[in-house]
């Protein structure tokens, strides 16, 4: 691709959020350089999560929205990719395409092409058809791109994410990226608009005597932090998922509670399976949004329906009122007309105060060591995890064994609010 439609390509990801109505021509002429866009993107969120666990207070560094960024970046590409899958003509030579990244022959393969297939997959799942040919066309891609990877292969790149030569030697290349300076610039963009929202301030607490709820101010808006010593809630994002069933599994077992922060587009599906279980053996059930755009690019419109027809469709499916709603990013906090609606829905808003990075991370032992590492360090709080990744079923599995073992008290976040309020969980 020419320079000039690679600065074209930078300027549509930064403008278009995930589901946008962009015309055809807006989107970059060639399969290949949105793919490599995607790598030089990964190699730097690799770069920042090294950054993130030898920082001391790591969501208090600006590093942790350099990172956010390039999340942010890296999902909007897949959509763009997505979206050119769904209306290209030569659909079987693009997803060929991202076969190749997998290829062991190929020196950037072990690095890029996981995060990308299982990215494109979630892009996928969240276009809409407006006809059952379209549908039905869209699921026999799904299916032909959710075989491009074993469960064996999964998991072997798993339990070796982020070592060896074969890895250093890919991010080397995707940092050669023949648009990264342009890309650089772009991740810098976005890292300070997001700053105020995504790095964790020193202090967020209610004001004195003040009970927490429904709010705009600082008592709408949880971060872990209110928490008595060695509480803590777990939570999951962007669910439900078929990993879903697994994290229940191993929450049964261990007679432990969730919350879960699930989208309404997704729900749907999982309405007689997972959510309906996880209703019955009590986890809390919360709002992360209709389909997890970036919410502070949207107008009125966009917000009522990531926030207030979300909160409804969500309450109907699961068939109880909701208390709880997280930002997708953790981005609008201090959004007047974002937090306006949450606490209109009658929602309390959900930060964090450790955060495992599973979205990035694909080995269950870093993940769970860089989990107990900040637990340590925060002595209670709210755990952000998320159900759609398969390594994040063996890792918050060793987390909530863990958290036993110290003798910590797990809750959702109704019954941390509890007794934040003076009540017992």
């Amino acid at each position: 691709m020419a320079s000039k439609n690679i600065s074209a390509f930078v300027l549509v990801i930064v403008g278009v959020v995930f589901s946008s109505q962009a015309s055809a021509a807006d989107f970059p002429k060639a399969t290949e350089d949105l793919i490599g866009s995607y790598r030089y993107l990964e190699a730097r969120s690799q770069d920042f999560l090294e950054k993130f666990d030898k920082a001391e207070e790591p969501m208090s560094d600006a590093n942790y929205a350099d990172l956010i960024a390039t999340r942010v970046l890296r999902e909007q590409v897949a959509h763009l990719l997505a979206d050119r899958l769904v209306k290209s003509d030569s659909s079987n030579e693009e997803v060929a395409m991202i076969r190749e990244f997998k290829a062991p022959q190929r020196p950037g393969s072990y690095i890029s092409s996981l995060p990308l297939t299982d990215d494109v997959l979630e892009a996928l799942g969240h276009i809409d058809e407006d006809s059952p040919a379209k549908r039905d066309a869209r699921q026999a891609l799904i299916a032909r791109i959710e075989k491009l990877y074993s469960k064996e292969e999964r998991i072997e790149l798993e339990k070796n994410w982020g070592t060896g030569e074969v890895v250093q030697a890919a991010r080397a290349q995707a940092r050669d990226f023949k648009a990264a300076g342009t890309m650089e610039a772009e991740i810098r963009n976005y890292a300070r608009r997001l700053v105020q929202d995504v790095v964790l301030p020193k202090t967020r607490k209610p004001s004195s005597g003040a009970r927490v709820g429904p709010s705009t101010g600082a008592e709408g808006n949880l971060t872990g932090r209110e928490f008595p010593s060695k509480m803590w809630a777990i939570t999951y994002d962007d669910g439900p998922a078929r990993q879903t069933a697994q994290i229940l599994d191993e929450l049964l077992s261990r007679r432990m509670k969730a919350t879960f922060f699930w989208l309404s587009k997704n729900a749907p599906g999982y309405e007689k399976t997972s959510v309906a279980r996880a209703k019955k053996e009590g986890h809390g059930l919360a709002n992360h949004s209709a389909t997890h755009q970036q919410l502070t690019k949207l107008g009125s419109a966009g917000l009522d329906k990531e926030i207030t027809e979300s909160t409804k469709t969500l309450e109907r499916i699961y068939g109880q009122p909701l208390g709880f709603f997280r930002l997708p990013y953790g981005s609008g906090v201090n959004n007047t007309a974002i937090r306006d609606r949450i606490a209109k829905a009658g929602l309390i808003h959900v930060y964090w105060n450790v955060d495992t990075l599973d979205w990035q991370d694909r080995n269950p032992d870093t993940l769970y060591s860089r989990t107990m590492k900040q637990v340590a360090r925060q002595g209670r709080g709210v755990i952000l995890f998320h159900d759609i990744h398969s390594q994040t079923v063996v890792a918050s599995r060793r987390v909530m064994d863990e958290l036993r073992s110290q003798g910590s008290k797990i809750v959702t976040m109704a019954e941390a609010v509890s007794t934040i309020n003076g009540g017992t969980p």
